[in-house]
Formats: C-alpha cells, structure tokens, sequence
C-alpha cells in the first residue's frame, strides 16, 4: 500500500490525543512519496507515518501526537512541530530529519527508546518528554544526537532518562522538572549544555532531578547550575570523575546535592568542578564525594573570577564527605 502527494494535504482525525480510540496509522508496510508538497496532521488523535517516506517538502504537525513505529525516517526530511502538537517515536526507531521546534514535545511512543539525529531548533520553548503520555504504553529513553540550538529552552518532564551526545547553541536553557529523571550529557566536541540550567521546579513530592556528566566541558561559557527543589525531591549533579566548569551553582532550600559519584561503580579519577563566576552566588546543598563505596573519586572545586561562591551547606553526611 501506498500514498502519493499531488498538492499539499492534509490528514487525521479529530479526538482525544493521549488515547488509541482517535488513531490514524498511514502507509504501514508500504511507501509515502510526497511529490515535493507538503503533508500537515491535523486533529487531536494519533497519527502513524508508518511507510517509507520520500520527496516530503515536510511534514508539518500542527496539533495531536505523530509517531513512528516501523521504520528509520518515517516522517521525511524536514519537520515542523507547533505549541499543541507531540512527536514520538517506538521500537528503537531514528529519525534524521530537521526539526524545527515551536512549543510542543518531543515525546516517546512507548516502552523502547528512540534517537533523532537531525538538527533540532528550538524557536520557543518545548519540552522533552519521555513518557508517552498514552497510558499503558509508558515511556522510554531518548537519544539526542543531533545538535540543537535556536533562541528557545528546553524543559525535560519524564521519569526515563535522555541523552543529549551532541554539541548544542539553544540559549533560553534547562529546566529539568522534579521527577523528570536524570539527563546524562556526553557530547564529545562541545558544550551539551550551552544556557543556563536549572534542576527542580520547587513541587514538593514531584520527585528528583539528576544531570550525570560523562564527558568534560559539557557546559557552556557563563553557564549557572540552580536547584529549585525541595527537602522531599533531591536534584544531583554527578561529575562521575570529568572536570567541569560553570559560572556558579544557586540552591535556596539546601536540597540540591553535588556528587562526585552517586552509586555508580569505579569511578576512581577526581571529580573537579571548576566555578568561574562574574557575578555571586550561593550554594546551601550537599557535597559529596561518593554516596557508597563502589568508587573512589573525590571532588576538587577551583574558584575563579572576581564573583563570589558561598558554600554553606553540609559537607558531613553521607557515605564519603567532600575531601578533596
């Protein structure tokens, strides 16, 4: 089975979007050629591109949830995501197509993870998601391999964990909800974390927000680390034995928690955090060097610049205390 474009068109059905009673699944086993014009989802319920796809000026979803299931770059090359629309993917499914990003989600499809390698720009502030949203289907990990950057930030909601492996330029930062997972950041030629970024959003009993660096200079230039989190939801951030630099680290109610390691095993090099603030800043969290013993590492900090970095809070609880 297939479908071909002859004008722009569009397609789906009206419902709700978080549920399967709406669903709409295209071209399954088959082929979509678009004939250089361009395909718009409309409607509230779930649509499946689920065919090969070529020659799709792009694709352009301006409301409900699209997704892809049976094969690699369902959705073409070139794809448009409005405020009240989502994008997920299922069954280890990748995309290379460009992204263009104004609100709305990337999402997941369900319970195996996903990974979009194409330029992802963020043009207003969007979401990261990796719960479907869709009841039983659950959620997944995503992998970011592609670079994103564009004026807008970036709020990562989910229990599942996303990777960002790539060198990114958005400049409206991070907020990274409580009981929004962890985030590990591993890009290997530049900056994954080019804005500012900020763990927790203040909701008592939304759970805990981690970052988990596994590469060093994952943040970008002037970068400020905030916790806005409560004594019930800790936000970590692990430098797992990487050196980092930041321009100062904020935590207003003490329950923000910087780790050498948490409970991860053999991380044995110095966790160093470097903090070259312009302007002050105040840290009333946790030091740690390691929360069990499956490691050895230590952190070292290294103040520079003309700001000043309070540190006031304990450095005594815990499996291994701040020592370095």
């Amino acid at each position: 089975p297939g479908l071909t474009l002859a004008a722009d068109a569009a397609i789906g059905m009206w419902g709700p979007t978080n549920t399967d009673v709406s669903r709409v699944d295209v071209c399954l086993g088959g082929w979509l050629n678009g004939g250089g014009y361009t395909l718009t989802k409309i409607g509230g319920g779930p649509l499946g591109l689920r065919g090969v796809a070529s020659n799709l000026a792009a694709v352009v979803v301006s409301n409900g949830f699209l997704f892809s299931e049976s094969v690699d770059d369902s959705w073409g090359t070139n794809l448009v995501v409005e405020s009240a629309s989502r994008i997920g993917m299922y069954n280890n499914r990748r995309t290379t197509a460009a992204i263009l990003m104004r609100g709305g989600a990337i999402s997941t499809w369900g319970s195996v993870g996903s990974t979009y390698a194409g330029l992802i720009t963020l043009a207003s502030n969007s979401t990261l998601d990796t719960e479907s949203r869709m009841g039983a289907y659950g959620g997944a990990e995503i992998f970011i391999a592609g670079s994103i950057g564009g004026p807008g930030g970036l709020t990562k909601l989910g229990t599942q964990t996303a990777h960002l492996l790539a060198s990114n330029s958005f400049t409206g930062g991070l907020v990274l909800n409580n009981g929004g997972g962890q985030i590990n950041v591993n890009s290997s030629n530049g900056p994954a974390l080019p804005s500012n970024v900020q763990l927790g959003h203040g909701v008592d009993g939304g759970g805990t927000a981690d970052i988990r660096c596994y590469q060093n200079n994952q943040f970008g230039p002037g970068v400020v680390v905030s916790n806005r989190t409560t004594w019930n939801d800790w936000t970590r951030l692990v430098l797992l034995g990487t050196t980092q630099t930041i321009a100062g680290i904020d935590d207003e109610l003490g329950a923000g928690c910087l780790f050498g390691a948490d409970a991860d095993v053999g991380v044995t090099r110095p966790s160093v955090l470097v903090i070259d603030a312009a302007a002050d800043h105040q840290f009333n969290g946790f030091l740690w060097d390691r929360s069990t013993t499956n490691s050895s590492t230590s952190i070292r900090i290294v103040k520079t610049g003309p700001g000043t970095q309070g540190l006031s809070g304990s450095v005594k609880w815990g499996i291994a205390p701040m020592s370095g």
